[in-house]
């Protein structure tokens, strides 16, 4: 779609902003993009978990769209022309579109894995594994190829004044007809299916989390459990306590204790440490509510990232498909909508969500920042190393989130390291 300017570039201001701005998302998505993909591969392979297979395989995808459509982009921009000979015009025009579908249902099989793992995971075992997630990769890009091969066969070289553009050649109706379709597979499919999964994960989390909750108030309110002291700090105390008295008794006694002495002394020591058998309960029951909400907080905050990426997805592509279909529409029925700048700004913003993706890891994934910072400062990073639960305490923890699940709350089970599930 020509402007009626001349096929040459001229520096101006606006040409001098447009090149600073594609170049600057252009190194954004490029350096942000190779860095995930660095990060995951140069992993130990037990470190790498399904999901990360997943993110992987996204940058990837953002990868190619970035280095194979944004400078062919720019310099028709800049041009308005298309200088890059016919098998490029080819290759741009099919490659974007299985970027674009690779990367969108890659986010839909991570909110299906997502979806499974919060709401159903004891089903979610049986297809969750290595050799499922690279099947599902390459079905994905099976499909992203093959869904889009129409591309070859609409777009090619166009004659402008002297000399060409980069266009669609079938005429207004298969313009139509085929931007339809390319909206509807590459937008509205996965977009609906990633609303539809995460929503069903918010409603399967808050159910649990007001479940829990009132659970926890209930304990704290007829027991008048303090809620500043922490478990840890009345148990240390009270072992402390015991401690000193066992001392003073074993310092202070002259004689053999009978028997009954010792059956009192025992019980006194563990009625001293634990409370009475009700206090004992409750105190569980403290702890295991305690760990039940640190797990769905951490479910949450992983899930919370995921929505973060399809929002900026979502923010990303449906003004740039919704104006092509305003455009083609418009065409079909016989007028000119064209808008050169507008779709100048609707397309930086498609190359926007490229170098998006890593950045919203960086932020709000602390493995993945932790994974960076270990190899941009490998001495400081070992210092810097987290304990690990041994496996003792991790299914004691693990036990007594078990404990807490009944027929009223959603069956979620999940690692109280939850909150770095996403290991780089």
């Amino acid at each position: 779609m020509g402007n009626g300017v001349d096929c040459s570039f001229e520096l101006t201001a606006y040409n001098s902003f447009l090149s600073i701005l594609f170049i600057v998302v252009f190194s954004l998505a490029l350096l942000g993009n190779t860095i995930v993909i660095i990060t995951i591969v140069c992993k130990t392979h037990r470190s790498r978990s399904i999901t990360n297979f997943y993110l992987l395989n996204l940058a990837v995808a953002d990868l190619l769209r970035s280095v194979v459509c944004i400078p062919p982009t720019l310099l028709s921009e800049l041009t308005h022309c298309w200088l890059l000979g016919p098998i490029m015009c080819k290759a741009v025009a099919y490659l974007q579109p299985v970027g674009v579908c690779a990367s969108a249902y890659t986010l839909v099989v991570i909110a299906i894995e997502r979806y499974y793992a919060i709401c159903r995971p004891l089903e979610s075992r049986k297809w969750h594994t290595k050799k499922r997630a690279l099947i599902t990769i390459s079905t994905v890009w099976m499909l992203s190829f093959g869904a889009n091969m129409g591309s070859l066969a609409i777009f090619d070289l166009v004659p402008y004044r002297a000399q060409w553009t980069c266009d669609t050649t079938k005429g207004s109706t298969i313009d139509f007809i085929y931007q339809l379709y390319v909206t509807t597979i590459l937008l509205f499919v996965p977009l609906t299916l990633m609303v539809a999964l995460y929503g069903h994960v918010i409603y399967t989390l808050n159910i649990a989390i007001n479940c829990d909750n009132p659970l926890l108030e209930q304990v704290i309110l007829e027991n008048e459990i303090p809620i500043k002291p922490t478990f840890t700090d009345w148990l240390f105390q009270s072992f402390t306590r015991v401690s000193s008295q066992k001392y003073q008794k074993e310092k202070n006694s002259l004689s053999i204790p009978t028997a009954s002495h010792q059956r009192s002394s025992r019980m006194n020591s563990i009625n001293t440490l634990f409370g009475s058998p009700r206090n004992s309960f409750d105190s569980s029951l403290l702890l295991r509510s305690t760990n039940q909400d640190k797990i769905l907080l951490a479910k949450r905050k992983v899930t919370r990232m995921l929505i973060t990426i399809v929002i900026v997805f979502a923010a990303c592509w449906v003004p740039s498909y919704t104006w092509w279909l305003i455009v083609r529409t418009a065409d079909l029925l016989g007028h000119n909508l064209w808008h050169s700048g507008l779709n100048t700004s609707l397309t930086i913003l498609t190359y926007i969500s490229s170098m998006a993706n890593p950045i919203t890891y960086c932020f709000m994934n602390k493995s993945f920042r932790s994974s960076v910072f270990s190899y941009c400062h490998p001495r400081r990073s070992r210092k810097r190393c987290t304990p690990v639960l041994s496996h003792r305490t991790a299914s004691r923890e693990a036990g007594a989130a078990k404990d807490l699940q009944s027929p009223n709350i959603p069956l979620i089970k999940i690692d109280l390291a939850m909150e770095n599930t996403m290991h780089i």
